[in-house]
């Protein structure tokens, strides 16, 4: 954590338990205008997490991100990387390796002298070309001997030993010439990164060596200091410096560490000095603290400790994959794919194996890996346990992936695990392996195609019940209660959904809570809860940044856009979709992609043919319910019939009467629809009256499902309600108070954009609009949605009688920006003139 204790320094501030929210105290007490991060490459893991969590966190701070090294650099580097899109963020700078060239013009201004030829040939093959690599080499050259010319020492360190790299070079020399307590120093910060000048005292007297001489230590060019704290340059060094020490020196610099540090740490250091007549020992401890840690329920402390253990026993691995499964942490087994080849064939290996296809092939291939191995030939523990972990795993990304064809096959395992709980005489394990099978049938339940919402719900309450009865309810029961209200989601059953979906799992499976949360969060935003369904989304996405990889950030992402998109927060949205674009629906995620981008369209007006696609997308998918997105029926219709495809919205009507859901929101869906339907089919007071049944839908569903309402859709309904009575104002009294509730929904949202178009809307009401043309064209007031606000705002002000100039002075613009929005205005209301224009919208001038 050195950089965050540098940074901290900086701001003044202590650090405590939460050295994230303690940064982000001192930053917001200091009011940064930018954050500037360079050489982040360098930069140790536990700082980039926790400087990951500050800058993600830290909105209104730019940041600006100077990457001068390779890529892949840790997750401070791959978080921002998709997070940093836009200029109000902060932009991501990644240099490119230099090329000869560059790398002599670079050389010639730091060193004021020509690197060319075979020097020159030399330093661009070992550096790479990477500028954080040349300037540590610059810096290495000023330290030098001032008697030696710079073009001399260059050139040696060039050609010192063929093949070997600058900084390696570079290292040999500085430890061929230290004296033996800086030689000491130099490995004990290699092999603990960083060190306090005290620590270092410690480490050289446990070795029974002289005081250090610290401008000695420094001359060398390898560390840096921080006020009392030491460390080195960076891992390059590191690296190279502990290849070239003899394992004797190795040994005693990690035996001294072991001493003065504590907990994992010098465990590690433990670990690592020990030797055949120490190992036995040191692994005894590796097997207490795992029993401890295990006893304890920190299975994140486990999962350390058995992987510093596999160092002394390779069986050891196993323990670590049980407990990053056990931790709903299956990503971390990445951590630990060098050492599975040391991993003896057995279930644990194919499991662990079958993870890592889950996580870079996806759920097929890893299902596939799984169902090759017979259950009733493996062991129980720990072997059958990871089995069926990773199973559980699997089955559940199945489900969230609507491939839940790859769950039954998985059914056998249940039966074991029933079986082989039943013959264990550790309780612990037997009711461990008890819940992992009711966990996988109530996932098949849940699932399963033959089954109506009903039954689905009905058969996960038996077995809750059953589980109960067996014993494990303390555990079973929380699981019931979030299969129950994913159910109750698909099925339209929204306030139950809400009342139990925030229900604990007894051990945290990762996609199924992600599925959980975005689902949650969901009902929120249709409910018009946005502050909670924003902070639902936000937490989930940075959760999911922090513990699950790449390929499950889309769906959080996504979901994470949804509340800015009904805000008009255009950068944002941008920001969190540009990552991963979705041509097409393959997955959930992707849903939930396309889910966004309706609501953006719908909030700032876009184009309908668009809304149209936007929202067929979602309705081709085989994902539909799971998205909680049959409600968006209504949208789709609406696209169709605004964009002239009445064919297709009738289409969409007919997979809207054929698809199950709750009856009372089915019942407005279908109402909204039939109401568009007559719209656009000239009937206006068949359309009347269909808005006033979906809206006596609509309330009805809103009363029947507390915190599960479609609320949101109430303003879709008053937009295209007052639409209509604009042309044929029969009786405009229930469009407008329907229209008010909106404004006021909308206002309490914070969708400005949005309710900036129903306000014109309510001002238009205010004089008696056109009738539809008599020549068949679109009706003017049906294409006013599709402007943007400043278009409103320009074409009442043309309406007005104002010219370009004058527009752009009342709106503080240029004239060929007013004259932009003007050509945009007229195009967009299929109008040829100003003067028609000014015929046509006379309310908008109040007139």
């Amino acid at each position: 954590m050195a950089t965050v204790r540098d940074l901290a320094e900086q701001l003044g501030v202590e650090l405590g338990d939460r050295p994230a929210i303690d940064l982000l105290r001192g930053l917001a007490a200091h009011g940064p205008e930018c954050i500037r991060l360079e050489d982040a490459h360098w930069v140790d893991d536990a700082s980039q997490r926790i400087l990951w969590q500050v800058v993600r966190r830290l909105r209104e701070a730019p940041v600006l991100l100077l990457v001068t090294s390779v890529p892949g650099a840790g997750p401070l580097l791959d978080g921002l990387g998709l997070l940093l899109r836009s200029p109000e963020r902060g932009r991501v700078f990644q240099l490119s390796p230099f090329n000869a060239g560059e790398v002599a013009d670079y050389l010639h201004s730091r060193l004021g002298m020509p690197v060319e030829g075979e020097s020159l040939d030399r330093i661009v093959a070992t550096s790479g070309g990477y500028p954080v690599l040349l300037s540590s080499l610059v810096d290495q050259l000023r330290m030098g001997d001032p008697a030696t010319t710079m073009t001399a020492a260059l050139r040696r360190m060039a050609s010192h030993t063929v093949g070997s790299e600058v900084l390696g070079e570079h290292v040999a020399a500085v430890l061929t010439g230290a004296r033996p307590s800086e030689r000491a120093a130099l490995v004990a910060l290699a092999q603990a990164s960083e060190l306090s000048l005290g620590q270092l005292g410690e480490v050289l007297r446990l070795r029974d060596l002289p005081d250090l001489r610290l401008d000695l230590l420094l001359a060398g060019g390898l560390v840096d200091r921080n006020g009392s704290r030491l460390r080195m340059r960076h891992r390059l060094v590191q690296r190279d410096l502990l290849d070239q020490v003899p394992w004797a020196e190795a040994r005693a610099g990690h035996a001294a560490l072991a001493q003065i540090l504590s907990g994992l740490q010098a465990l590690e250091h433990r670990v690592a000095a020990a030797d055949a007549t120490t190992a036995p020992a040191v692994l005894a401890t590796v097997r207490g603290l795992l029993d401890e840690a295990h006893a304890q329920g920190d299975l994140s402390h486990a999962f350390r400790v058995a992987e510093l253990g596999v160092a002394l026993d390779p069986q050891l691995l196993a323990e670590a994959v049980l407990a990053t499964l056990r931790a709903g942490r299956p990503a971390r087994i990445l951590d630990l794919e060098d050492h599975l080849h040391n991993l003896p064939a057995s279930a644990a290996r194919t499991a662990a194996i079958a993870i890592l296809e889950l996580e870079r092939a996806g759920v097929q291939p890893a299902a596939h890996r799984l169902l090759r191995l017979d259950a009733n030939l493996v062991p129980v523990s720990p072997d059958l346990l990871i089995h069926a972990l990773a199973v559980l795993q699997v089955a559940t990304e199945a489900a969230v992936q609507n491939e839940s064809h790859l769950i039954p096959p998985f059914a056998p395992l249940i039966e074991v695990l029933r079986v082989r709980a039943t013959e264990t005489d550790d309780e612990a394990l037997a009711e461990e392996l008890g819940l992992i099978a009711v966990s996988l049938e109530m996932l098949h339940l849940a699932n399963d195609p033959a089954l109506s919402a009903a039954e689905r719900l009905t058969a996960v309450a038996d077995l809750s019940t059953r589980a109960t009865a067996q014993g494990i309810a303390r555990l079973a029961g929380p699981l019931a209660r979030v299969m129950t209200a994913l159910t109750d989601y698909l099925a339209g059953n929204l306030a139950a959904a809400r009342s139990s979906m925030a229900g604990p799992l007894p051990f945290t499976v990762p996609h199924l809570r992600l599925h959980a949360d975005l689902a949650l969060a969901n009902i929120c935003f249709m409910n018009g809860d946005w502050g909670a369904a924003d902070s639902l989304a936000e937490a989930q996405l940075t959760t999911t940044l922090d513990t699950l990889p790449a390929s499950y950030w889309h769906q959080a992402f996504s979901m994470a856009a949804l509340v800015p998109a009904g805000r008009g927060e255009t950068t944002r949205v941008d920001t969190y979709l540009s990552w991963r674009s979705a041509p097409r629906i393959a997955s959930l995620a992707d849903v939930c992609h396309q889910l966004a981008l309706a609501w953006a369209n719908v909030s700032t007006g876009g184009s309908p043919a668009d809304l149209a696609q936007c929202v067929d997308k979602i309705w081709e998918a085989r994902v539909l319910s799971h998205a909680g997105a049959y409600a968006t029926g209504a949208l789709r219709v609406r696209g169709h019939v605004r964009a002239g495809n009445i064919a297709a919205a009738r289409a969409a009507r007919e997979q809207l009467e054929s698809t199950d859901y709750e009856p009372t929101a089915k019942a407005y869906v279908l109402a909204h629809a039939d109401a568009l339907l007559a719209y656009g089919s000239g009937q206006a007071a068949e359309a009347h009256r269909l808005f006033g049944e979906a809206l006596a839908a609509l309330d009805t569903q809103i009363a029947e499902q507390p915190g599960g309402g479609l609320r949101i859709f109430l303003p879709v309904l008053a937009e295209d309600w007052m639409l209509l009575t604009i042309e044929h104002p029969v009786d405009p009294v229930a469009a407008l108070r329907t229209l008010e509730r909106a404004e006021a929904l909308l206002a309490s949202c914070g969708a400005g954009p949005w309710g900036a178009r129903l306000e014109h809307l309510h001002a238009a009401l205010s004089t008696t609009s056109p009738a539809i043309p008599e020549d068949g064209s679109t009706p003017m007031y049906l294409l006013l949605p599709d402007l943007t606000a400043r278009e409103l705002e320009v074409a009442a002000l043309i309406a007005a009688g104002l010219s370009n100039k004058e527009i752009a002075d009342r709106l503080y613009v240029s004239v060929r920006t007013a004259e932009y929005h003007a050509n945009n205005v007229l195009r967009k209301l299929r109008t040829r003139s100003r003067r028609q224009l000014r015929d046509l919208l006379p309310h908008l001038t109040g007139g």
